[in-house]
């Protein structure tokens, strides 16, 4: 909630701190709370109702779509402070109105930062576990505790990235302007309706 106030701000062109973000995140902490709450009940659902190879996909497939449906969640309580169910509703709204019902991906954010920390931290720290057996072992725990600091900041910056976008994609649906760096032509392709069988989508923004 608070990097979302932030985003909000810079974005428009404004000065902000951290303190600010954190006493808008204040004033919104009922919200959070009973947003926090939902969406453990729903992650602990999904989790419990499939179970195998097969249930794995499903739940794959349900766990994509409720992101989507949920990304403007933040925005939505940070600017609009809704409870968790107008949240729900006002976010899948919002990229309804803008991109169509249906959409045939998931937005992606971060993306680009997460892979080339993230992957790197990983090998770091398989490659470091491989060498405590040996007499490199003062050399593998400086591997996995390099990995691990690598694989934090890159989950950060992702996940600071993806609450930038989301904020952008908020004001581009719920008020019809492209902020920051963005452009409306960016922000329109980050989600792409689905396409007919004649090659058509199936609805225009």
């Amino acid at each position: 909630m608070a990097p979302a106030s932030c985003a909000d701000r810079t974005l428009q062109g404004e000065d902000t701190t951290v303190g600010e973000g954190v006493a808008a995140a204040r004033e919104r902490l009922p919200q959070i709370t009973q947003w926090a709450t939902v969406l453990t009940s729903v992650n602990r659902a999904v989790e419990s109702r499939f179970e195998g190879i097969g249930g794995a996909i499903v739940a794959g497939l349900a766990g994509l779509a409720w992101g989507l449906v949920t990304f403007l969640a933040v925005p939505v309580i940070a600017f609009e402070g809704l409870g968790p169910w107008s949240t729900l509703k006002r976010s899948a709204g919002l990229f309804r109105g803008r991109w169509g019902a249906q959409v045939t991906r998931q937005v992606v954010t971060g993306g680009a930062v997460a892979i080339i920390g993230i992957l790197p931290a990983i090998a770091l720290v398989v490659i470091g576990a491989l060498m405590l057996g040996g007499t490199a072992a003062a050399a593998g725990i400086a591997l996995i505790t390099v990995g691990i600091l690598l694989f934090m900041i890159a989950t950060i910056i992702g996940s600071a990235l993806s609450q930038v976008l989301a904020v952008a994609l908020y004001r581009f649906a719920a008020d019809d302007v492209a902020v920051g760096p963005f452009t409306a032509e960016a922000l329109q392709g980050v989600v792409r309706p689905r396409r007919g069988r004649s090659g058509r989508r199936t609805q225009s923004a």
